[in-house]
Formats: C-alpha cells, sequence, structure tokens
C-alpha cells in the first residue's frame, strides 16, 4: 500500500512540475531548401542578434551550429543542426539504379559473345588447297623451231666444254 502511494505521489509531483514550466521543445519543420525551428515558449536570437519566434536556416553549411530558444535572457532549450551539402551531388533514384545495371548486363554479355566467337573460330592451315585455283597459270607448249638454239648433246665433249679444252 505504501508502494502505491509513493508512486502516485511521484506522478503527481511529475506532473505538476511539467504543466508548471510550461512546453521548452524547439519544433523542427523540414522544407525543401530550407528548415524552420521554432521556439513556442521563447525567441530564438540568429546570428545577426535579431530575435525571433521562428528561425528559418537555408541548406548550406554555414548554417552549421547551436541554437539556443531564450526566455528572459537565459537559454530555456537549445538545438543543434547539421547540414551536410552537396552541390555537385546526383541523386540516385530506382530508375538510374536499374538502367546502370542493365546496361552493364548487355555490354558484358555482348563482349563475352563476341569473346567466344572470336576463340571458337576454326584454324585453317596455308598448306595446299583442295580446291582448284583460278589464278594458276596453264603452260603454253612451246611451238617455235628449234633454228636460233643448237640441241645439247649429252656425255659428249663439245664446242662449249671450255674447261676440258685446255
Amino acid at each position: 500500500m505504501k508502494m502505491r502511494f509513493r508512486l502516485l505521489l511521484l506522478q503527481t509531483l511529475a506532473a505538476f512540475l511539467f504543466c508548471q514550466t510550461g512546453s521548452t521543445d524547439i519544433k523542427v519543420e523540414e522544407y525543401t531548401n530550407s528548415v524552420k525551428l521554432s521556439c513556442p515558449s521563447g525567441k530564438f536570437e540568429d546570428r545577426n542578434g535579431n530575435t525571433n519566434d521562428s528561425l528559418v536556416l537555408p541548406y548550406k553549411d554555414e548554417n552549421t551550429g547551436k541554437y539556443d530558444c531564450m526566455k528572459d535572457g537565459s537559454a530555456v532549450s537549445h538545438i543543434f543542426v547539421k547540414f551536410r551539402t552537396c552541390d555537385n551531388c546526383v541523386e540516385f533514384d530506382m530508375t538510374s539504379i536499374v538502367s546502370i545495371l542493365v546496361g552493364n548486363l548487355v555490354a558484358t554479355t555482348g563482349i563475352g559473345v563476341a569473346v567466344y566467337l572470336v576463340a571458337s573460330q576454326t584454324r585453317t592451315s596455308r598448306g595446299p588447297s583442295k580446291k582448284k585455283r583460278s589464278d594458276k597459270q596453264q603452260l603454253v607448249p612451246n611451238d617455235v623451231s628449234d633454228e636460233q638454239y643448237q640441241s645439247l648433246h649429252h656425255r659428249t665433249p663439245d664446242v662449249y666444254d671450255k674447261i676440258r679444252n685446255k
């Protein structure tokens, strides 16, 4: 019984303290090119010294830092905002990823087929072919009379045998 009473007292005290201090949470809203910080119980002081209920921060690296929600000159709550921007980046969506993968597969398959076709060709040798060559010239018989030529006598000393005439 004492335990339940203590728990009830603790819950009541926590609820009382929570209601008394009010909500000091900083609300964050994200937009396309900026972030909006809102402080319902106080005001933000920007870098120029101006105080506003809300603060709009464009997505830039120089806006990274700690921002305090001020009430009566003291910080009630604070938030640290970190911006990481990439000026020359390309955002990948599912269509571009799929197109890169399909293009890679098609190129790899095409190169593989080309290498296979070149490597699987039969090697032909440079030996004589069994086909009849069309560029081969037939020998023409010599029908010229032998008047200008003297016939050679084999194995007999002749006029032209100069070595033996010595």
